[in-house]
């Protein structure tokens, strides 16, 4: 069900971004729940900029989002961002992002690069964007260039309240 819009392709090594991006429809199962896990390898080709890998929210207002500030990975919530490793272009990551108890703590690489701060779980009906960040600020400056593979989402929910 993703459209794509602008240039996207798709290959061996993954799903190549061009400035291009993919909207998924809006999915309760892409909100941060009790137990929530994002896994997924990337390579970009420039870090300048703001590229916006996965948008799914607001800065400080709603959902969360993923991108390449600074030079450097970062997943932001409105309450606690997940700060990560200084990115080189070229060079393939495998990030994981947990969520569980109302805590997150960001891996890359296999290595704890954040450990765990509290955060508020705030959702969105927004659609899910990849390789962009949210409709109203569809800016080249947000607009990821590089590949994305393996992007798996697990939400748990829990069994006993």
């Amino acid at each position: 069900q993703a459209k794509v819009v602008g240039n996207v392709s798709f290959g061996e090594n993954g799903t190549r971004f061009d400035g291009g991006h993919l909207e998924l429809p809006p999915d309760d199962r892409f909100n941060i729940g009790a137990s929530f896990r994002l896994s997924f390898e990337f390579q970009a080709d420039q870090v300048d900029g703001m590229p916006v890998m996965f948008g799914h929210g607001l800065w400080q207002m709603e959902g969360w989002f993923a991108q390449i500030l600074g030079g450097r990975l970062i997943i932001r919530t409105p309450t606690a961002d997940a700060n990560g490793p200084a990115i080189e272009p070229g060079r393939w990551y495998a990030v994981t992002w947990q969520v569980e108890g109302g805590k997150h703590r960001l891996l890359v690489d296999g290595e704890e690069v954040m450990s765990s701060r509290e955060l508020q779980l705030v959702p969105t009906s927004r659609p899910l964007l990849i390789g962009q960040y949210v409709n109203e600020f569809l800016k080249p400056e947000f607009a990821f260039h590089g590949t994305i593979r393996r992007l798996v989402f697990e939400s748990v929910e829990p069994v006993l309240r």
